[in-house]
């Protein structure tokens, strides 16, 4: 879309957040006692990125969040870098990090399950609530930037010159959706 003022003229703008669309590999982690790194498909990876799931061992238990895993590389996105390495065992997946010369870092969007208790029936922003809460950033770990509606050209200059897919727009009251791959978002009725 070349304007998202087009696609929402049907929209309330106060109530849309707008967040970068990173270029990695989208992933849920889930702890329960330990740490676990599912791909988008629901298979385990958490053995090919281990330093990852060490550093998320602060997250409280019985905790599911969604984020995306991106590998920097001279301050741009590289998303085959990290498929790369998901798509491997993991033993190659270990070898393999330890040739390459970038940093990945994960970025959370979102969380569905906090100490036991599903929130996926809440709201986006009391669920970016809950999320900021939790996490414990560093230098490997955030959460992605959000911004107002009318900052969205801002945003997706930001996200298009760090290598970036462009921007995503939420709504603040939204619970979260499950979808299966590939199923469209609906549009809005008039």
């Amino acid at each position: 879309i070349e304007n998202p003022e087009d696609l929402l003229k049907k929209f309330d703008k106060s109530n849309i957040i707008v967040e970068e669309k990173l270029d990695g590999w989208k992933l849920q982690v889930i702890k329960i006692d330990e740490v676990h790194i599912y791909s988008r498909r629901g298979e385990e990876k958490t053995e090919n990125f281990p330093k990852i799931a060490e550093a998320l061992k602060f997250l409280p238990n019985n905790t599911l969040i969604e984020g995306e895993l991106v590998y920097f590389e001279k301050g741009k996105q590289d998303v085959g870098k990290v498929t790369s390495i998901a798509g491997i065992s993991a033993e190659n997946a270990k070898k393999k990090m330890e040739e390459l010369g970038g940093k990945f870092k994960i970025f959370f969007y979102d969380i569905l399950v906090l100490k036991g208790k599903n929130v996926a029936d809440k709201p986006f922003s009391e669920r970016r609530k809950l999320l900021e809460s939790i996490i414990k950033k560093s230098e490997t770990i955030n959460i992605t930037k959000t911004y107002s509606f009318d900052e969205w050209e801002k945003a997706m200059k930001i996200a298009v010159d760090n290598g970036g897919e462009g921007i995503v727009l939420k709504l603040k009251d939204k619970p979260y959706e499950y979808k299966s791959l590939g199923q469209a978002e609906p549009k809005p009725k008039d």
